[in-house]
């Protein structure tokens, strides 16, 4: 198939099972489109196996609080709108069962060159069970990790958890989604990373509620202040003219600190800088990672 036809076969896919969800009971229609559901389509088209497209679909629902039967009602939509007649093969995962009409295939006997109505027994078919399965895998997997991200706050240092940050983030890209104003405009992160290499456990922990204390008076309330590892804090701040200062006094406030807390002068230097935020929220995680990976850590 040419680039440009499948493309527009991609697209026609994407298209029509959107408005297949809603028509089921999709309830939010604004929420729907996610890159994900791009990714399935051009895997179906293609012809290649869909499972890791449906399972990172099955976690973005997830994580965007869809429940599961929503989540596996719109599958159920996407396999009601394959066109064609001619049976697919079957996928490895899904071997062909002895009735023709409950073949467990990925595309459900699809051929997906051809654009028109799909016909009306293969909307009555449903999914196949290896497309639901994976879907449900990818919704439960993130559903638990949303679980453990549901403490907002460190008890220790008072810090808000890096998944508690990473939900703020996300809502900054939605609004700035709809405002057309990128989030580097008006926030910026600001990392604070503390040389404890030397320093022992309890000194070490004490430390982090030193740096915890020390962002709480620089930067005042509505910019969240994250713990992202054990020696790495961030904060989602302001990008104002007032920024400049702010670094400046949280790194003196957290040098002073530790020179009260810390024994012996075991920490090596503070470390206190802007970095600014992506413009696509999808590479917010890689630098979130590289962030909390900053020299300092206790090995």
């Amino acid at each position: 198939m040419p680039a440009g036809v499948f493309e527009y076969s991609a697209w026609m896919l994407y298209a029509r099972w959107r408005a297949a969800s809603i028509a089921s009971g999709w309830a939010f229609p604004a929420d729907w489109a996610r890159t994900p559901a791009r990714a399935v389509c051009r895997a179906l088209v293609v012809g290649t196996d869909p499972t890791r497209q449906l399972t990172a679909l099955g976690a973005v629902r997830a994580r965007d609080g869809v429940d599961l039967a929503a989540t596996l009602r719109d599958i159920v939509a996407l396999y009601s709108v394959l066109p064609g007649a001619e049976p697919a093969p079957a996928s490895p995962q899904c071997p062909p069962a002895s009735n023709p009409a409950e073949s467990t295939s990925w595309f459900g006997g699809a051929d997906l060159d051809g654009l028109g109505p799909a016909p009306a027994e293969l909307a009555s078919l449903g999914a196949p069970a290896a497309a639901m399965g994976a879907v449900a895998l990818g919704w439960a997997d993130a559903s638990v990790g949303s679980l453990l991200e549901q403490q907002v706050c460190d008890a220790l240092t008072g810090l808000a958890t890096e998944g508690y940050l990473r939900r703020r983030i996300d809502e900054l890209y939605r609004e700035a989604a709809v405002t057309g104003r990128a989030v580097a405009e008006d926030f910026a992160l600001v990392v604070v990373a503390v040389n404890l290499r030397r320093v022992r456990r309890w000194p070490r922990s004490l430390a982090m509620v030193v740096v915890g204390d020390a962002l709480g008076r620089a930067f005042e309330g509505g910019q969240t202040r994250a713990l992202a590892a054990p020696t790495v804090a961030l904060v989602l701040a302001k990008a104002d003219r007032r920024l400049p200062l702010r670094l400046v006094t949280a790194r003196w406030l957290v040098e002073r600190g530790l020179h009260v807390s810390v024994p012996d002068r075991e920490t090596g230097p503070v470390r206190v800088w802007r970095e600014p935020l992506p413009a696509r929220c999808e590479e917010v995680p890689e630098l979130l990672r590289r962030l909390a990976g900053q020299p300092g850590q206790a090995g």
